[in-house]
């Protein structure tokens, strides 16, 4: 399938160079295509939510995206380059339709505002924008044991809050606060303090409890990760790892993501991947 794939889905992949990309080196090119397509899928979904086009231009192109996927699903096949890839990935890795219809569900929230009361709230967020893509990757990964579902799951989760964490100054430009309405109130801050990014004590002390959180997430999922599929895992510890060290990053600037764009290089990725790779053959991970 690798050699097959569409010259547009191997360009949205390797042109991304996100923290992602790094982990899927490892894997077979089989399984390297199937994630591909997968990781296409996604881009060109939240490309549309995040376009500068006006919400009601951007809720038809995601209503028309969605008509495609059924279409592509139906039919087994598709005009557009990257649902064709998608639905042979689905097929070879038996991967369930319902989770490309719970990404764009969790896409089409950001559409109608992101007014999140309670931390449950933002979870269910969370979720369908990331817990979802845990799922398709674990089935193109290969697993066992359905706990490792559950491990997807967490770690989805932590891996969105560090998002949060990190775009916190980013999100606001789009008129985006993912930070739960009473962690605001806990902590006295207000929205205008965000969208004035007005870095403070109580800012800080805001970001710190969302660190908290996300940390317990991946503790969490560490936990859950049966030792029969550890292996398989390996690009999911590799994204585990990396996110985990930006993290660390943040906190390390006193979460002020207000004034500086604080990422991982691409030494730092590679270095990070190969490393966990190294660890596991030695037994250390």
């Amino acid at each position: 399938m690798w050699h097959k794939l569409s010259a547009s889905v191997k360009t949205i992949t390797q042109k991304s160079k996100s923290s992602f990309y790094y982990s899927f080196q490892i894997l077979p090119p089989e399984k390297k295509a199937g994630i591909y397509s997968v990781y296409s899928f996604c881009r060109v979904t939240d490309d549309i939510v995040d376009s500068a086009e006006p919400v009601s231009v951007r809720s038809e192109k995601l209503l028309k995206w969605e008509n495609d996927l059924q279409q592509a699903l139906q039919y087994q096949k598709s005009e557009n380059p990257v649902l064709d890839t998608l639905v042979k990935t689905t097929h070879e890795f038996d991967i369930p339709a319902e989770y490309f219809f719970e990404l764009i569900s969790g896409a089409r929230m950001d559409l109608s505002g992101t007014d999140y009361k309670t931390f449950d709230d933002l979870y269910q967020y969370c979720y369908k924008v990331a817990s979802v893509v845990g799922f398709m990757s674990v089935h193109i990964f290969g697993f066992k044991d359905d706990a490792t579902l559950q491990y997807a799951e967490k770690l989805g989760i932590a891996l969105q809050l560090t998002n949060i964490i990190r775009d916190v100054g980013k999100d606001i430009e789009m008129n985006r606060i993912y930070i739960p309405e009473e962690d605001l109130n806990r902590f006295s801050v207000t929205r205008e303090d965000i969208r004035h990014k007005r870095y403070n004590e109580n800012i800080r002390d805001l970001l710190a409890y969302q660190y908290k959180r996300a940390l317990n997430f991946y503790e969490i999922s560490a936990k859950l990760l049966p030792e029969e599929d550890r292996r398989n895992m390996l690009p999911s510890r590799i994204m585990y790892r990396t996110y985990f060290q930006l993290l660390k990053k943040i906190k390390n600037h006193s979460f002020n993501v207000f004034e500086e764009d604080i990422r991982i290089g691409e030494f730092r990725k590679k270095w990070i991947a190969l490393a966990v790779v190294i660890r596991y053959y030695l037994g250390l991970l």
